[in-house]
């Protein structure tokens, strides 16, 4: 662990520094312009998900506008003049997408439409039915798709990975690499004076390598703004480091939203300061080495974690002492003051007073069981038939790391525990018997085994006589082979049909997948040629609009499903298409 040999040291002549490090990034962005672009809705945006909210696997890049009739349809407009420079299509992720670059190398990015502009979705119809894929991403060349502020560039929506109907808007810099925070260009786009809420304050012991050794959980009472624990705190001597749990509150809107802002203050010095004004996306997954990774698998809880990992490579901690870290000596007391922020300066603060205790004899001692890993270190470890490659910067602190491997071909084994989260693939490879690879060898899969019991296939494939999968997770595993096809169930099928008319089906697999392997598979064709459907993963169904693409007449019409493994199933009927 670097630490300074004492905190005195750590912090003596740089307060000065701490206070204009701190504001820097966002004194700097505040100032560069008034406001540069308008809002893309023509309602009063109630805002349902802010910018750099804690989300599963990254922070959210932008803000989210609900619908104001809690349904698709409302007309999304351009927020400056610019040109179209991307259009994207995908089931997943932002579904229907529309990026638009401005003068300045900026780009607002619009998310979740339920469609485009009608010259656009002519376009989009065309490209898909030429390539015959739903998924596109298309980029006109620069300026061949000018836009005036204010034109209407399409409708909210709810496509992709969203859970209900609204727009997800970004602002983004750098040619597009970094999003920032809407306000900084339109700080008039929505109001808030409702100050965050801390709900919870952890203390931890740490060890050499940053592992919690002992924890310590104030629950703050509801409503309070700023609160001060009366009582000392008894901790174990050493070092310590905060964990923050909490959210905010937009004006108009009973969503929970994130803090823009976190400092904590030992002794009026302060130690941590995190700030988040823009969003890198190269570095999106580092959102892992920021929260409690243990406390999100187990408990499905976002702390921020007020101290930074070694690993750690995101820019948002204007300053850190000791990594945000402090020392607790026997009999000694700390002034502790947790400061969170939201965009508007709305503030709220909680404020301890902790003390050493010395009969509280905790072993800080690492782990000193199975491989000992250095987080900047590449390695390969073989137990067994597993043999895994891990890359240099896989994790994001020293750490033992545990495998047990399989007793047989089809029984489970593990390697490391779920609660420790991981950067980078890391290439696993399983030695399977020859006389086993007979058996459905096309068939075999990795899956993964999650807490609640339930299974994920990671895919796989052969090389030689092993078995690869890459990785990017740790806990349970197991070789298994799936055989089983999707299933096709008609929701809303007539056998006579008209133009505008939406047949709909339920498409479910056994098995969700995860990491590379590829997802399910779905596809449409009238009297064998192909036909646009599409596939919406989260309510896991499928739909086809009857378009004057097809002429009226009489059509065989059939419905395919494919997943990871090649397993298919086929869905066929005869229908009419009437004017």
């Amino acid at each position: 662990m670097k630490y300074l040999n004492t905190y005195t040291i750590a912090i003596a002549g740089l307060t000065l520094t701490a206070i204009i490090r701190s504001y820097a990034q966002s004194s700097t962005l505040r100032n560069q312009a008034p406001t540069v672009y308008e809002s893309p809705v023509l309602f009063t945006p109630r805002i349902s998900g802010s910018f750099g909210e804690l989300r599963p696997g990254h922070f959210h890049a932008g803000i989210d506008i609900k619908s104001p009739t809690r349904t698709v349809g409302a007309p999304i407009h351009a927020v400056a003049d610019g040109y179209i420079y991307r259009i994207k299509v995908q089931e997943r992720g932002y579904g229907k997408a529309l990026y638009i670059r401005h003068r300045g190398g900026y780009v607002s990015v619009y998310a979740h439409l339920d469609s485009f502009a009608p010259p656009i979705e002519a376009l989009i119809d065309s490209l898909q039915y030429r390539r015959r894929q739903y998924f596109i991403d298309y980029y006109p060349k620069a300026h061949e798709w000018p836009v005036r502020k204010g034109e209407k560039i399409g409708t909210l929506g709810n496509t992709g990975n969203s859970t209900g109907p609204h727009l997800h808007f970004e602002w983004r810099k750098a040619g597009g690499t970094v999003a920032v925070h809407p306000l900084l260009y339109n700080p008039n786009l929505y109001k808030d004076d409702i100050p965050p809420t801390i709900q919870q304050v952890r203390f931890v012991l740490l060890d050499r390598d940053f592992h919690s050794r002992h924890r310590t959980t104030i629950t703050l009472p509801k409503g309070t703004n700023n609160y001060l624990h009366r009582d000392t705190l008894l901790l174990p001597t050493g070092y310590i480091g905060v964990l923050l749990r909490g959210f905010d509150r937009i004006n108009g809107s009973a969503n929970n939203v994130d803090f823009h802002s976190i400092a904590v203050r030992v002794d009026s010095i302060t130690v941590f300061r995190y700030y988040i004004d823009a969003i890198h996306f190269s570095k999106q997954r580092y959102i892992h080495a920021h929260i409690d990774y243990g406390s999100y698998v187990r408990d499905r809880q976002y702390w921020h974690r007020c101290y930074r990992l070694p690993g750690n490579a995101l820019p948002l901690y204007p300053y850190l002492a000791n990594e945000g870290v402090f020392y607790l000596t026997p009999g000694s007391t700390k002034s502790v003051e947790i400061i969170a922020r939201d965009f508007h300066g709305n503030t709220t603060s909680a404020r301890f007073v902790l003390k050493g205790d010395q009969s509280q004899n905790i072993d800080v001692l690492t782990d000193s069981t199975g491989y000992y890993l250095d987080f900047n270190k590449s390695y390969t470890l073989q137990q067994g038939p597993l043999r895994l490659r891990i890359p240099a910067h896989s994790f994001y602190q020293n750490l033992f790391l545990h495998i047990c491997p399989p007793s047989s071909l089809n029984e489970p084994f593990s390697i490391g525990a779920d609660t420790i989260p991981v950067h980078r693939y890391m290439a696993l490879r399983i030695a399977v018997p020859s006389d086993s690879t007979a058996y459905h060898r096309e068939k075999m899969i990795l899956t993964y085994l999650t807490r609640d019991s339930k299974r994920e296939s990671w895919g796989g494939q052969w090389k030689g006589g092993s078995f690869v999968v890459d990785i990017r997770k740790l806990g349970v595993f197991q070789l298994s082979w799936d055989t089983v096809a999707p299933t096709i169930t008609p929701l809303w099928v007539r056998k006579s049909v008209r133009y505008g008319d939406v047949l709909k089906w339920r498409i479910e697999d056994n098995l969700p997948t995860a990491g590379k392997a590829r997802p399910l598979k779905v596809e449409g064709q009238l009297n064998d040629q192909w036909a646009l459907v599409y596939y919406d993963p989260k309510s896991r169904t499928a739909s086809l609009r009857i378009s004057k693409r097809w002429a009226p007449g009489n059509y065989t019409l059939r419905i395919t499903a494919t997943d990871d493994r090649n397993n298919t199933r086929v869905w066929q009927s005869a229908i009419v298409i009437r004017k």
